[in-house]
């Protein structure tokens, strides 16, 4: 029996366990620095007094916003490209090419982990601080190192699933039905 159709290939989900408190972190900080920003214009101009300690905080919140968005951004392949040499890529290379741009990523985010992870020990052990808040900075870093590190394994799936043929699908919580 000679089926010329094959199978859709398997498609694969960023669990939800990790998905919806990603989101959450990421939607939650991305409203405080609006909220933040708002009210911080609104008392800097109508009642002329900034809200003390505004920056830092949105500082944090923006490391939050960004690192915690990385997982997600990751899984749903949604990184910003450029498609400068991509004409040139066609089936298999093209395959290969995506592979090895993968592992690439990989290194990357080793990278940034081990670097994440030095500053934390850095700013620990000389107890830096806010200037005016006076919040430590090496929790951030640590957190920050986290959303890589969460990063660096989602990429390495990736990269498996690449070599074995697997798609996966967008991490998102909407009714998305789209396969890579």
């Amino acid at each position: 029996m000679n089926d010329d159709t094959a199978p859709p290939p398997k498609a694969v989900a960023l669990p939800r366990a990790l998905t919806i408190p990603l989101l959450t972190v990421v939607s939650l900080s991305v409203f405080a620095m609006m909220a933040l920003v708002f009210a911080n214009v609104f008392s800097r101009y109508l009642l002329n007094q900034p809200i003390a300690g505004a920056e830092e905080v949105i500082k944090f919140l923006m490391g939050l916003t960004i690192f915690g968005g990385l997982p997600i951004v990751t899984w749903n392949k949604n990184h910003i490209t450029v498609s400068l040499f991509e004409e040139f890529f066609r089936g298999r290379s093209k395959q290969i090419q995506v592979f090895f741009v993968t592992l690439c990523s990989v290194v990357a985010l080793a990278l940034i982990c081990y670097l994440m992870y030095q500053q934390g020990l850095l700013l620990a052990e000389a107890k830096q601080i806010t200037n005016y808040l006076g919040w430590p900075f090496a929790p951030i870093a640590y957190v920050m190192c986290g959303f890589a590190a969460a990063t660096l394994v989602i990429q390495l799936l990736l990269a498996a699933f690449l070599a074995r043929g697997i798609a996966t699908r967008p991490a998102g919580v909407s009714m998305m039905s789209q396969i890579d």
